[in-house]
């Protein structure tokens, strides 16, 4: 392995608390073992880093060498290699995963209101099924809302309603409390609806318009760019900030509910991004939509365009 890149690898995995080496991206896993590893993480993880070792040949046979580890994907947690899809999967049933990543949990079960509607389904679901499982509730990382069938576990609560059991994890416990939920039919379409007050507001697309308006109105929102350096010094607009250049403890001391607009080249990494900040609890998002581009072509045009 060249130098250059056990020194990337070491980067990686050191400077960010969750990184998995996966085929594909995490939108798009491009293997089944992938996906599931994703659907976990996802699960407990607003923002986790994934590196796609398809998009580079020299890496995907590197970190095996790096980790001595033959398969892929692989997880690292605080610059520890934990290991692939089976051992990590295994981690996340026993509950030792959640442990690591320190995963707060709920003590007591959760208030979840179910309407008479949504009570009829769930019973006549429950009728139905022959499997002996349970009613599972559960509430992803990024609220992400599931209803299934389910084995119960010792650290589940349970909670009952005339008849029929429903389950829940400690973790999605902790994100469920006050939460509704419907069963809504219309023509042939029909479906549960959950309305989750824990869930945090949504990211609201901003145009450069709608930017430009708030700058000449005195408006001070804080223009974050979360492009890589090399992109920075191609273009910039002259008052956003590299997200580079902050440290932990400045992006922890900013207030949840400031005004912050995340922009890239386009508008596609600046909304991820807005997501995983939404994830830990800020309230006042922005993706600039068109990114850079769009606002030197409708803006400033002293910016260049690449």
């Amino acid at each position: 392995m060249r130098p250059e890149l056990k020194q990337s690898i070491d980067s990686l995995v050191s400077h960010h608390p969750v990184v998995l080496f996966m085929k594909g991206t995490r939108e798009r896993p491009q293997c089944g073992f992938s996906k599931h590893v994703v659907a976990m993480l996802n699960e407990l993880l607003g923002d986790y880093i994934t590196v796609d070792i398809l998009a580079d040949s020299e890496l995907r046979e590197a970190i095996k060498v790096y980790s001595q580890w033959p398969t892929i994907p692989q997880l690292y947690i605080n610059g520890e290699f934990i290991g692939g899809c089976d051992i990590t999967l295994e981690m996340f049933k026993s509950g030792e995963l959640q442990n690591l990543l320190n995963i707060p949990k709920a003590v007591e079960a959760p208030l979840i209101k179910i309407t008479d509607s949504a009570l009829a389904a769930l019973k006549q679901a429950q009728e139905d099924n022959d499997e002996g499982e349970a009613i599972r509730i559960s509430v992803a990382a990024n609220f992400e809302h599931g209803l299934s069938f389910d084995q119960k576990t010792d650290s589940d609560f349970v909670i009952s309603y005339h008849e029929v059991d429903i389950v829940i994890d400690p973790y999605s416990a902790l994100r469920a409390h006050d939460l509704t939920i419907d069963y809504v039919a219309n023509g042939l379409e029909a479906g549960f609806v959950f309305n989750n007050p824990n869930e945090p507001p949504a990211v609201n697309e901003l145009s450069v318009e709608g930017l430009k308006a708030w700058i000449d109105q005195g408006k001070d929102p804080m223009v974050i760019d979360v492009r890589p350096q090399a992109e920075w010094d191609q273009a910039r607009i002259s008052f956003a900030k590299p997200l580079a250049g902050f440290t932990a403890d400045e992006l922890s001391a900013l207030k949840k509910d400031q005004p912050l607009v995340f922009h890239c080249h386009h508008g596609g990494r600046s909304k991820r991004v807005a997501e995983s900040f939404r994830l830990k609890g800020f309230t006042n998002l922005h993706n600039l939509a068109g990114g850079i581009d769009a606002w030197a072509k409708k803006i400033d045009s002293t910016v260049p365009v690449y």
